[in-house]
């Protein structure tokens, strides 16, 4: 990785500039065991150059935002004692949440620049970091899941929760940047990350996982619900069939995974039919009203 750097630095090549961070990524992930690489960041700084600097490069973007997510990561984990990467019991779920939720927050200021390059790169961003949120929600969704997640809600320290704390403090100093629908899409997922890692850790070991993974599934239904909403009032189909595919896997999961009695899992079954339904006769009437 330190032989290709120079080079990608003199020639202002992505490709090279790809190629010494994915040489890098992988050096930092197999020497984790044996320290945190604190070199790593050298080599995020000359993809940082390069995206201000010169060519832009969107895979580049996602190198940048993923390499400073797992060094950060892995800074955690130095500090409490520990050498392991992507570990994301005790602490790391407090540091990863801030991380997310700082990453979003800087997407969203970008998503309003008067660079019309940066706005469309936020967009995809945008569209990929709601595929993440929706894959970690079914994750959730899982009284297994929870069980795990209470038990080790007890292992947190203080200084996990003041990482979030201060990953807190920098994203309301940027919404200060937004629109106001970006802030309220902001204070939208900052709220319901919240409530449910402070609820899990206030509730501890003797919390309900049952109630936590309804919640969640709560939370996937209507997120679904708002998907069809606003690709049925953008036209947008991407958005539109997004929220189609979150009901149907929802419905298979707990199908699979039936979730407190066979009652409850039918009611689930029987909102999810309807919201398809609906959503269904909407789209036709949308596509209809078009044709026209």
């Amino acid at each position: 990785a330190l032989g290709v750097l120079p080079m990608a630095l003199l020639t202002q090549s992505r490709l090279l500039h790809g190629m010494q961070w994915l040489l890098a990524t992988f050096w930092f992930m197999s020497e984790a065991r044996y320290g945190l690489g604190w070199s790593y960041p050298l080599f995020l700084l000359a993809l940082g150059w390069q995206l201000a600097r010169y060519t832009p490069s969107r895979m580049l973007v996602f190198a940048l935002l993923w390499g400073a997510f797992l060094w950060l990561h892995g800074l955690y984990a130095a500090l409490v004692g520990e050498m392991r990467v992507l570990d994301f019991d005790d602490g790391h779920l407090w540091v990863d949440t801030g991380l997310a939720l700082l990453a979003y927050a800087l997407v969203q200021v970008k998503a309003g620049s008067a660079d019309a390059w940066w706005r469309d790169t936020a967009q995809i961003i945008n569209l990929w970091f709601l595929r993440l949120a929706l894959l970690v929600l079914f994750v959730f969704s899982f009284v297994g899941t929870w069980d795990n997640l209470l038990d080790d809600m007890a292992g947190a320290d203080g200084l996990a929760k003041g990482w979030l704390l201060v990953c807190d403090l920098i994203v309301f100093w940027l919404m200060r940047q937004m629109s106001l629908p970006r802030r309220v899409t902001v204070a939208i997922a900052m709220l319901i990350a919240h409530l449910l890692l402070v609820g899990a850790w206030l509730a501890g070991v003797d919390g309900s996982a049952l109630m936590f993974a309804v919640i969640v599934n709560m939370i996937l239904l209507a997120s679904a619900i708002r998907l069809l909403v606003r690709g049925l009032e953008l036209h947008a189909a991407y958005l539109f069939y997004t929220g189609v595919v979150v009901i149907l896997v929802q419905a298979l999961l707990r199908y699979l995974d039936v979730m407190g009695d066979y009652l409850s899992g039918a009611m689930l079954f029987v909102a999810a039919a309807a919201v398809l339904f609906a959503a269904a006769r909407f789209w036709q009437r949308r596509m209809q009203e078009k044709q026209a």
